[in-house]
């Protein structure tokens, strides 16, 4: 019985707070479905969106592959798009949160059973080099915005907020790639943790660090396309903004953008379902007094649509022969 209520409980409530977001974002108007609608005026607009997400799934194909292959574990590129767009998929889908790295670390487990540390690891750096990416968007935007709102006690504690995380990201991975046994962080990991699986988490993200370190170009060009990756997001949040008759900025939406997609991380509801509407909305709202909560939270959800739709054609992956073994 209680491994019942542990194994579905947790999933119930999330169904049982995606719906009650659901209900509140239509109740309170953050969406407007008339708006989203009249986006079918805009076929060409729509299929460009489309192309921008499709180039995602492949420049983020392009980028885990290249990791792997530091790893000497790279797959033909064609298997690592496959992989990776069927991680999209389940990402856009009502799954959300971390499902791409476990349906990728899954996938490539199969593939190569004796590499699974280092197929692990490698997805630790993707992940990395994408929340630095975000990050590092957002910081730039906050930089070039300050003058303009330094007026606004919000702004200035997003601000902190996000000068906060980019320090410790930046004092994290400068430690990590200091040398080894003088920094003796494992050392002292297995001693205050012992063997559980928090040290084991820990000495994974550590050790993807020791083992790409000597590969600063293959590093540099990771975050490189992790960083153009969040600005094509950025670009179709504007444009979509552009297109209802938003008055966001772009330097707004490289601010709300980033920020939301980490908010949206959160396992509050499957998918993140209601919560990216509403802090895309509510951040807008700081960055931009004037703008309409009913525009921004309508964008963000034209944003999941169209990953959902774009990734879906991955479902035929998953009925193939050589997916189901």
């Amino acid at each position: 019985m209680a491994a019942g209520v542990a194994k579905y409980g947790k999933p119930a409530l999330q169904l049982g707070v995606a719906a009650l977001l659901v209900w509140a974002i239509f109740y309170f108007r953050i969406i407007s479905v008339s708006d989203l609608v009249g986006l079918g005026r805009h076929p060409w607009a729509l299929a460009f969106f489309c192309c921008c997400m499709c180039a995602l799934y492949v420049l983020s194909s392009v980028r885990w592959h290249l990791l792997l292959g530091c790893l000497d574990m790279a797959p033909p590129f064609a298997q690592t798009l496959r992989i990776t767009y069927i991680g999209s998929f389940w990402a856009a889908s009502l799954l959300g949160g971390m499902a791409s790295e476990f349906s990728r670390a899954y996938m490539i487990f199969r593939q190569s059973p004796d590499a699974k540390r280092k197929g692990a690891i490698s997805i630790v750096v993707d992940k990395v080099a994408s929340l630095a990416a975000l990050l590092l968007w957002a910081c730039v935007c906050v930089a070039f915005k300050y003058d303009a709102m330094s007026h606004s006690p919000l702004f200035r504690a997003v601000s902190v907020f996000l000068a906060l995380g980019g320090a410790f990201f930046v004092l994290f991975v400068g430690m990590l790639f200091l040398n080894r046994r003088r920094l003796g962080f494992s050392s002292w990991v297995e001693r205050r943790f012992g063997g559980g699986r928090i040290a084991e988490q820990v000495l994974l993200v550590t050790e993807a660090f020791y083992l790409y370190r000597s590969r600063p170009g293959v590093l540099l060009s990771v975050l490189g396309i992790s960083i153009l990756n969040q600005g094509i997001m950025v670009l179709i949040l504007y444009q979509t903004g552009v297109l209802l008759g938003g008055v966001m900025s772009f330097l707004d939406v490289g601010i709300s953008g980033p920020l939301t997609v980490l908010l949206n991380m959160l396992p509050i509801s499957p998918g993140g379902l209601g919560v990216g509407e509403v802090a895309y909305a509510q951040i807008n709202a700081i960055l931009n007094p004037a703008s309409s909560l009913t525009v921004s939270g309508t964008v963000f959800l034209t944003f999941r649509i169209i990953s959902v739709v774009t990734s879906l054609p991955a479902v035929l992956f998953l009925f193939r022969k050589g997916e189901k073994r």
